[in-house]
This record gives structure tokens, sequence and C-alpha cells, in this order.
């Protein structure tokens, strides 16, 4: 735990940071908290499973279902439609995914199946099978404009690799300018240097693999027909995380080396992220072979390992690292680090950040989804609808956020009331996320048409966020009964 002792302060984080959104940033002071779930539309052991982002759309594949989540403008993650892709023959819960460009792949016992999500969304249609081709069994999988990169792990080789033909694996190259069609291109043999590759990604250009043999930087575009190694570094890994640009994790069981890359093919190291010691299990622990990583974070799963298998048995929490403070090990705290207690007991599968939010795959609950504690937050005072006086009224509040807040705007239904003036910033609240501003709003709301509408409150931030914070549900009696005429009192 803290066998590594070193004081990064600035430089490598701040190269980090130079290309990252400050949007939502998920602090290591700050654990994540539970905010709900999408209950499961199919057993989990019928597909390949995988998360995957899209710009404002978020999709989740798992047991053969496909469910289409968009990000509104105001940062909340809704439920679009949800698909049971029947013509998806892959069954393997281990089966390799990826997307890219409008296009699921799925690799499995029965091929590799692309499918056209061009059109999924609401009003849309489902998922469409593009092809189906009879290709090796395969479980990790990354694309990159024409090309797609395939491997069966090597630590799930039923022998143990070895790097000779009696145990051994290989990459298989496929050329998809034909979606229809893919061909393979070429083949990279695990011989006694490589021993056995375990995880595949493509990154800035590159094709990065990890094994026993060490993690290695391929060249597939000069010479698509004859992939070189451009840069070669010994750490083994059992699986890779990367951001698709300027970031590569290569993890372990019990550790995960964060590089930054550079032009032909060189990684940077960055850092060092291990296991958290505060559990009590008779079992070992274990890095989910899984995990999310942008220019600010890495978020990854910790895992109880299962002895007989040696693959993960159940998920105990979430493990988030911020890059964006200075890295203490040794006889100080991991203040960069936030450990997140998950339930229920199950396995979790492919985290994803999408707005401010981590969705996860569970192996029962469905998708869940996980928010950072420090949120937006702020309320409107609000009594009853006949303590309105007639001719316009004042509504007041409070609202707060880690980020420093810039406007707050209230709304009726869709239609809004207009901006509210902010007060000066308080700090004297020792248990909110961050400086608190009251504001307040004339409105006048004595025409509101009757029934139920929904007055909302929702706040932006200096870095551009908005969010609703707040929303109370009125009923209005209509025009004339929506306020009191106050009388006033007669004096001697």
């Amino acid at each position: 735990m803290r066998a590594f002792r070193f004081l990064l302060l600035g430089v490598f984080a701040f190269a980090l940071m130079a290309n990252g959104a400050f949007a939502e940033h998920l602090q290591a002071n700050c654990p994540l908290t539970y905010v709900g779930a999408t209950d499961p539309a199919s057993p989990f052991f019928l597909s390949p499973n995988g998360t995957f982002v899209n710009g404002s759309v978020v999709y989740v594949l798992r047991g053969g279902t496909l469910t289409t989540l968009n990000i509104t403008q105001l940062g909340n993650v809704e439920v679009a439609r949800e698909d049971y892709i029947s013509s998806m023959a892959n069954h393997d819960e281990e089966g390799g995914t990826t997307y890219s460009g409008g296009f699921l792949f799925v690799s499995g016992e029965e091929g590799l199946e692309i499918f056209d999500l061009r059109n999924v969304r609401a009003g849309g249609n489902a998922p469409i099978l593009i092809s189906r081709t009879k290709v090796p069994h395969y479980r990790r999988l990354t694309v990159m404009g024409n090309q797609l990169a395939a491997i069966f792990p090597a630590q799930d080789l039923p022998c143990q690799a070895n790097g000779t033909v009696r145990c051994r694996n290989q990459i298989d190259i496929y050329n998809i300018s034909n979606l229809t069609a893919p061909t393979l291109q070429v083949s990279i043999i695990a011989d006694s240097k490589y021993i056995g590759f375990n995880d595949v990604k493509y990154v800035n250009g590159f094709l990065y693999s990890t094994g026993f043999g060490g993690t290695h930087g391929w060249d597939t575009t000069t010479n698509p027909f004859f992939p070189i190694v451009r840069h070669a570094i010994p750490t083994i890994g059992s699986f890779l995380a990367t951001n698709g640009s300027t970031v590569l994790a290569v993890g372990q069981e019990t550790l995960i080396g964060v590089y930054t890359t550079a032009p032909l093919a060189r990684l940077n190291f960055f850092a060092v992220f291990t296991l958290p010691s505060m559990w009590d299990r008779q079992n070992s622990l274990m890095f989910h072979p899984e995990a999310y990583i942008d220019d600010n974070r890495l978020i990854t799963l910790v895992d109880e390992k299962d002895p007989l298998t040696g693959k993960p048995a159940r998920t105990l929490a979430f493990d988030a690292f911020d890059f964006s403070v200075p890295f203490y090990q040794g006889a100080d705290d991991r203040i960069f680090e936030n450990v997140s207690y998950t339930f229920p007991d199950e396995r979790k599968f492919a985290p994803i950040l999408a707005s401010s939010f981590v969705h996860v795959i569970g192996e029962v609950s469905g998708t869940q989804k996980w928010g950072s504690c420090d949120q937006m937050a702020g309320y409107v005072t609000w009594d009853i609808i006949q303590a309105l006086p007639c001719g316009g009224a004042e509504l007041v509040g409070a609202v707060t956020s880690k980020h420093k807040m810039t406007a707050v705007e209230l709304f009726i239904d869709a239609a809004s009331l207009g901006f509210a003036t902010l007060g000066e910033e308080r700090y004297d609240v020792t248990n909110a996320p961050g400086p608190i501003r009251s504001f307040n709003l004339n409105v006048n709301l004595d025409n509101e048409p009757q029934g139920a509408h929904l007055l909302r409150a929702v706040g932006t931030d200096i870095f551009g966020n908005r969010r609703q914070f707040w929303a109370k549900e009125i009923y209005f009696p209509g025009p004339g009964e929506n306020c009191t005429n106050r009388k006033r009192g007669a004096r001697r």
C-alpha cells in the first residue's frame, strides 16, 4: 500500500489537465454516492457487455439488451429506449465489445458481429445487424479507422502461455473498410519474446498491446501488412484503459501504471496506483480488469478474487484516483484517492463516466448510476400558492457547488421566469461542497393556467455546467385564484 514513496507535484498533473475538461471533476475527497438503477431487462449471461459514450448518448449492452440513454442539457441522464437484439448470436458474457463511428462490434463464440446504431434513438429504430463473420473466438476488441484488432487473452487460455506452438495466442488485425465483409489483414504471433497478449488498445494512432512479455506500441498504419514495434516497456499487464489520445493505463491485479503518450508510440511514466488495504477479506483482492480513464481521473473497481477461477467473484467498491491533487504516498495519506463501497453483492462491469455520473453494469442489479457527492445543490423557499401576493412575488433560495456559481434561472415547466439576482458568497457552512450563494427573483404567477406545473431552478457554474438542482410540482387553481390580495390592516 505504501511501498511507493513519491511526491508528484504539478508537472505531470498540469500536463494531463491541459487537454482535460474541467467541467465534471470527481475529487479525491468526495466519494461516489448511489443515484439509481435501470432494472435489468434480460439475464446478464445472454451476451457480452459494455458501455459506450457517443457525444450526448450513452449505450449500455447487457444481457442482449441495448439501453440507449440521453444526456440532457442539464446534465441528467435519461433512458431513451431499450432494444433486445434478437439477431445477436454471441452469448459469451466475457466476449469482446467496442464502439466506433456509430457501429457496435461484438465478438464471441459465433464470430464477429457488427450492428448499426446510427439511428438508435427515441423515435428511431432498433440496432441493425450489418454482418456476422465466422472468425476465431475473441474477448478483446479495439477499433481505429478501418482497422479492428482482436485477441483471445493469454490469461484465459486453457494452458500456460509460453510463446511456443504448444500454447500461445495472437493479435488479429482486420480491415473493416467494408463492414459487411471484414477481412483478416495480418496476425501478430506471440513468440518467446511476447509470450502471450492479454489486451489491446488503439491510442493516438498506434496499437498498444500488453501481456506477459511487456507492453508494446505497434505501428500498424505505415505498412498495414507488416506491423512493427515502435516502443516497448517491460511492464506486464492483464488489461489496458485509455482516453483514446493522451493517456494509457496498464493494469495488473494489484497495481495500475499510468503513462502519457508521445510521438512514435513512446510512453512516459506518470504514476502507479495500488490497491487500498482497508478490507479484511479471506480471499485476495484485485483490480477489476476494466477501468475508465481520462485526463483528470482514473475510475476503477475493486473485486474479491475467486480462488478457483482467478477471476472476479464480487465487486466491493469503486476506487477513484484524482490527477488534480499532488500524489503523496508514504507517511502521508493517499489524498489523491477515494474509495466508495458498492452494493448489492454482485460482480460489476464496464465503468464509464458520462456527464457527472459513473455508470456501471451490475450482474444482478442492472445498470447502476453513481454520482459525485459535491454536485450542485440548493433550494427555493416555497410555502403554498395562497401565500403569493397578487401582482407579483419574490422567490428566494440558495445554491452551492464545488465550482463558483454564476447564474440561477427559474422555470415554470419549460418557460423561463428569468435569471435570479445572486448574493455574496458565504463560506461559513462547513458541510457544503463549496461557497453558498443566496438568490432572489421577482415573478408573477397570477395567470398560470389551472393544473399541475413544475417550478424548477437551474444553476450555471463558472465552467458553463448547467444543472437542475431543485424542482417542485405545484397545483395552480387558475387565474384569479393563484394569489391572495393582501388587505391593509385598520389603524386607530
